[in-house]
């Protein structure tokens, strides 16, 4: 995508929003709020609902601690799902609204809202987690891979099986159905998605690719 796709290869800037989560490095990994210079740095940004159970947030009474280190067994299944996955895209960085815009803080607040569309334009990559109701659903879950072994019989006369899988939505069926998930009709959520312009999509039965020149689905 970014490097053959001519409509995805421009962004304005790669330098990191004002806070991100650090991960660390394989061989040092840890999870800690960074305050940057807004150095050059490639980061991944999250599209979720948060849902109507509290929050994993920042504020100003713990924002020295996050700073110091986060216990990554404290956050919510959807966030601890997203950090494994950043990390294994070999990733350092992570943008998430809870944790890196200090919640109840007026001031911060207006500062950081007007640069979203900055945040998400030049994230390397957003994750959109569209069936999740909430930030403590999660959505690393274990496929239902059951196969189903139907017997029968080539034209040649040979006894065979055929393999049946449970059925996944196809590509338009899936552009229809993201209007009806958690994210689609959440304002905020389908302006991140129109600015982002790499995104996968963690679906019902399947993970989706969208940049501004495709949109595969597996």
């Amino acid at each position: 995508c970014l490097e053959e796709h001519d409509h995805c290869l421009s962004r304005d800037s790669s330098a990191l929003p004002d806070r991100v989560l650090d991960l660390g490095t394989p061989c040092d990994p840890h999870l800690k709020l960074l305050e940057t210079q807004n150095e050059p740095a490639e980061y991944v940004s999250l599209s979720y609902c948060w849902g109507t159970l509290p929050n994993f947030v920042t504020l100003t009474s713990n924002i020295e601690e996050f700073k110091a280190g986060i216990d990554e067994t404290t956050l919510p299944a959807t966030l601890k799902d997203t950090v494994a996955v950043t990390r294994a895209l070999g990733i350092r960085y992570l943008w998430i609204d809870a944790i890196c815009i200090i919640q109840r803080d007026a001031e911060d607040w207006n500062k950081q809202s007007v640069k979203m569309a900055s945040v998400y334009g030049n994230a390397y990559l957003t994750l959109i987690i569209s069936q999740a109701e909430g930030v403590h659903d999660g959505f690393l879950h274990k496929r239902d891979n059951t196969t189903l072994a139907v017997g029968t019989t080539q034209k040649k006369g040979q006894d065979t099986e055929v393999y049946l899988l449970p059925r996944v939505a196809t590509a338009d069926e899936i552009l229809q159905d993201l209007s009806l998930t958690p994210v689609g009709d959440r304002g905020w959520c389908v302006q991140e998605r129109l600015i982002a312009p790499r995104k996968v999509y963690f679906h019902r039965d399947q993970m989706i690719w969208e940049c501004k020149e495709r949109f595969y689905c597996e």
